[in-house]
């Protein structure tokens, strides 16, 4: 942002330039159309500038949702929905470069963050309490790109497949394409993310869990043929996956 910061040097400058111009030649409207779009584009990149600041002082922090909607409202965002303890906040720590802190997310919050360093174009990620599927609903209605994470069972450390827990992801998903149905809303990208493939365990486990994540993907898929739908096998755990993930994020947003 120092190429900024020198713009705006520049132009007042030029601004104050501009002033001579019209005290020596007052009578002519060339000078005075020339301070006032001077004027225009300084006070535009001081705004622009200071937004910069603002962003950069709550990078990679979890915000309130207030402080979200009086602040970020107008960024691109991303949604990241599904059942609780399936590893939204965990994903979304990896992907704001955060220490893991294991802590359920309560009510709606946001973290504001750049997927690339070497861009300064900066996201809102969105995260609701897994134990709501309205709230959840709620912040998939506000994002270009919606991020659905399913997983084999709710435990961390247990690789056997709970198939109570696979209903519960449908019905998760179900709810939530009746949801946006009704609002006639229509995401640009959904990502499908079988999470924990770490602890898949063995062939017959995986076999049942990748029949399952393609029936959901299908699912969705139809349910709004005008997105963009991407189905990922991954890990919280894998280092790899969540690059190649901040990657496909930071194309689609």
């Amino acid at each position: 942002m120092i190429t900024n910061k020198l713009y705006v040097w520049i132009n007042i400058f030029v601004f104050v330039g501009s002033i001579g111009w019209v005290a020596t030649d007052h009578n002519s409207f060339e000078p005075w159309i020339f301070m006032l779009s001077t004027l225009a584009t300084l006070v535009f990149q001081i705004f622009s500038y200071r937004r910069y600041e603002i962003l950069q002082e709550s990078s990679n922090k979890k915000i309130s949702w207030q402080e979200f909607e009086k602040k970020f409202q107008y960024l691109k965002k991303i949604s990241v929905l599904g059942l609780g303890n399936v590893g939204k906040t965990t994903l979304i720590e990896n992907i704001c470069r955060l220490e893991n802190q294991n802590i359920q997310t309560q009510g709606k919050v946001a973290y504001i963050t750049k997927l690339s360093a070497s861009k300064s174009k900066f996201v809102a990620i969105l995260d609701a309490s897994g134990q709501s599927q309205s709230l959840q609903n709620d912040i998939g209605l506000e994002s270009e790109v919606i991020i659905i994470l399913i997983d084999h069972n709710d435990s961390d450390l247990i690789n056997r497949i709970d198939r109570d827990r696979l209903r519960s992801h449908e019905i998760f998903i179900s709810l939530f394409i009746d949801r946006l149905h009704t609002k006639e809303f229509k995401p640009k990208t959904i990502f499908l993310l079988l999470n924990k493939q770490d602890l898949w365990g063995g062939r017959n486990n995986k076999d049942e869990l990748l029949h399952f994540f393609n029936q959901m993907t299908v699912k969705i898929k139809n349910s709004f043929p005008s997105s963009e739908i991407i189905g990922l096998h991954f890990s919280n755990s894998v280092t790899s996956d969540c690059s190649r993930l901040i990657i496909l994020l930071s194309e689609k947003i």
